[in-house]
């Protein structure tokens, strides 16, 4: 999607130097498939071994291993490259590190606003001068079970199943997954480039205010 982005504001085109490129994105911090993997790996394998030595300790050591090993590898490959879901702030790094962007790179977690949030930033930093040209966009993917019952508990969903935005009959939200990107600059320079951007001095406003449960 960043490259996408990027793309449709003619920077490869251009052949634009992204040495004062920066990236913000929005995401919350829940947990996501990454973190979940990981935790079944580590922990609930341990916790496997040590109920075998609990319960069978005639079982020797090297097959409660064996077990747990098994269960572990069939849980899925986990790496130093799958701790995306571990450490929200790598989303963020690997995209600046895949297209060697020399801007502020990091991530934003504001719930609903996250996005909103992120453009925000990137704003303040176009205004500041730390960066000619900034992304900022959302993601919200992978969600799981534990993350709808959440929403469920705190009364969050909608019963009728319809979002209705400043309506007295609003009774919750829907949740979905989506992803997107935007590229910004300041629009001083833009004459001088004459390529497809958002100009940041247009962003009058963002929300810097997490939603709430309805």
């Amino acid at each position: 999607m960043v490259q996408k982005a990027l793309d449709d504001a003619g920077i490869f085109q251009k052949n634009i130097s992204l040495e004062k490129t920066g990236i913000i994105i929005g995401k919350g911090n829940y947990t996501g498939l990454g973190a979940t993997r990981a935790i079944e790996i580590v922990r609930t394998g341990e916790q496997i071994s040590s109920l075998l030595k609990e319960l069978l300790p005639e079982v020797s050591s090297v097959d409660i291993e064996k077990v747990k090993h098994a269960f572990q590898e069939r849980k899925g490959r986990f790496a130093a490259d799958t701790a995306m879901g571990l450490i929200p702030n790598l989303v963020a790094s690997l995209v600046a590190n895949r297209f060697n962007l020399g801007g502020a790179a990091f991530t934003v977690d504001a719930a609903c606003a996250s996005a909103l949030l992120a453009v925000d930033h990137a704003v303040q930093e176009l205004q500041r001068g730390r960066s000619d040209i900034m992304i900022a966009g959302g993601v919200h993917t992978g969600q799981n079970a534990a993350f709808w019952s959440i929403f469920a508990q705190l009364g969050a969903l909608s019963r009728q199943q319809q979002i209705k935005p400043f309506s007295s009959d609003a009774d919750g939200l829907l949740i979905g997954e989506g992803c997107g990107f935007v590229v910004l600059k300041d629009w001083k320079m833009l004459s001088a480039i004459r390529i497809k951007f958002m100009p940041s001095s247009k962003v009058s406003e963002s929300a810097a205010t997490a939603a709430e449960p309805v």
